[in-house]
């Protein structure tokens, strides 16, 4: 991970949130790797993204919802405050939030809107009324993620495409921190329609796609060019030509590169985001169900100790 002033580990702290069949989401935190959970907060609108965020020293949780943006602290029992973005309209919904600091370690949040209302860029750690509309307006803005580059930071958008036979508008990325946000269409050589979602592995670009599996880009080339992945990758088959949908991606920097990608089908990993293998592909459903009086209790246990002198070697 990027070292910057105003970036804040949280190592083993994990945020999900879960949606309810009935309707309705759930914010959970775990900060012991997953090992145990505690409910955050119970909204009744859908929850489509999560970003940490830190103010005066203070953590919280931004949340994208169906009905807006909310500010969920990650104190037990906290109430969800909502943070107007657009004043023309309280409840617009929203499909992604980032947060980010510049190299100085000034915080912002961007948030990309439904139903094709752009782009919102926020450079006082997302306080309300604190957000501008940067662009991106009638484009299908579905997911966000930010690039650090040396001192240039970069907020990316993937783009969604409705129309399974059409490969896609790809991506569009903007440098931060500037006089004027200026978006650059990230297009050439993008297949798979949806974007799904970004991330970054040093200079190198991933995006997991809809159909066309994980696409990979060099960010520094001068025509950068959306490279795509063999049939025989490894990654799961939805028929012939079409992947199964890459639902997340996450990769590591450095010699030792780590790339993840989840679906359906599990996990699968790569070092160079062009031949995978399953990684976590296996799922135990065994379901052990007693009455509500009784308890479990494990059988007879032989047990042979063996005593040994580490000296005499008796």
């Amino acid at each position: 991970a990027p070292v910057r002033p105003g970036i804040v580990p949280r190592p083993g702290s994990v945020a999900v949130a879960t949606v309810r069949a009935s309707g309705g989401s759930r914010v959970h935190l775990s900060t012991d790797l997953g090992e145990t959970w505690s409910l955050l907060a119970d909204l009744d609108s859908r929850i489509s993204d999560l970003a940490w965020i830190d103010r005066d020293g203070a953590g919280a949780l931004l949340v994208a919802t169906d009905t807006g943006l909310y500010e969920v602290s990650l104190l037990p029992g906290a109430v969800p405050l909502q943070i107007l973005v657009d004043p023309a309209d309280a409840d617009r919904g929203f499909y992604a939030v980032r947060s980010f600091v510049s190299e100085r370690g000034a915080p912002g949040v961007a948030v990309a809107a439904q139903a094709g209302f752009g782009v919102y860029l926020s450079g006082n750690a997302g306080r309300p009324g604190t957000f501008n509309h940067v662009g991106l307006a009638n484009v299908d803005n579905r997911v966000l993620a930010v690039q650090y580059d040396g001192p240039a930071t970069l907020l990316w958008s993937g783009a969604g495409e409705p129309d399974p036979k059409k490969p896609g508008q790809g991506c569009f990325r903007a440098r931060l921190f500037e006089s004027d946000v200026k978006w650059q269409a990230v297009q050439a050589g993008w297949i798979g329609g949806t974007c799904r979602d970004l991330a970054f592995s040093g200079t190198l670009a991933l995006a997991a796609t809809q159909s066309g599996g994980v696409l990979r880009l060099d960010t520094l080339a001068a025509q950068p060019q959306w490279a795509p992945v063999m049939v025989n990758c490894g990654l799961p088959l939805r028929d012939r030509t079409r992947f199964v949908p890459v639902d997340a991606v996450a990769a590591t920097a450095g010699a030792e590169r780590l790339v993840l990608a989840g679906g359906e089908r599990g996990v699968h990993r790569s070092a160079d985001a062009v031949d995978w293998s399953p990684s976590a592909n296996q799922a135990t459903a065994d379901v052990v169900t007693v009455p509500d009086t009784w308890l479990l209790c494990s059988g007879e246990h032989d047990i042979e100790v063996v005593r040994q002198d580490a000296s005499s070697g008796h």
